[in-house]
């Protein structure tokens, strides 16, 4: 069977299943994230990776012939179509980066003289 096989931070995994599998790089705020997920039948979702990428890490995947037997375990799996909220990290995080934003886009608008220093701030 044809499967796939990662190297991210000295972890190598085998993913070979029978429903589709996303490899996903995005970035946001700032940061660049790897997911490596896929939904199966059961409305499953399954996710071998999910982290954010440092800068000088690197990504290997590579298409093999293997065992379906040797796929390695998703190291998460959870319901799809769940409405889950941030949990508290991830809600202070979103915070502070929206705050970091507001302070840089008011520096900007102040240096421009586009808007007033207000008397209490």
């Amino acid at each position: 069977m044809k499967g796939m096989k990662m190297r991210f931070r000295n972890d190598i995994s085998y993913v070979t299943v029978d429903f589709p599998v996303s490899i996903f790089v995005y970035q946001r705020f700032g940061y660049f994230h790897l997911e490596v997920s896929g939904l199966d039948s059961k409305e499953t979702i399954h996710k071998w990776i999910d982290e954010k990428i440092e800068v000088g890490e690197y990504i290997e995947f590579e298409v093999v012939d293997i065992e379906e037997h040797l796929s390695t375990e998703a190291a998460q799996k959870e319901a799809a179509f769940v409405d889950v909220p941030l949990g508290e990290d991830g809600l202070k995080e979103m915070y502070a980066q929206q705050l970091a934003k507001f302070y840089a886009l008011q520096a900007y608008l102040l240096r421009e003289g586009l808007i007033e220093q207000s008397i209490n701030g």
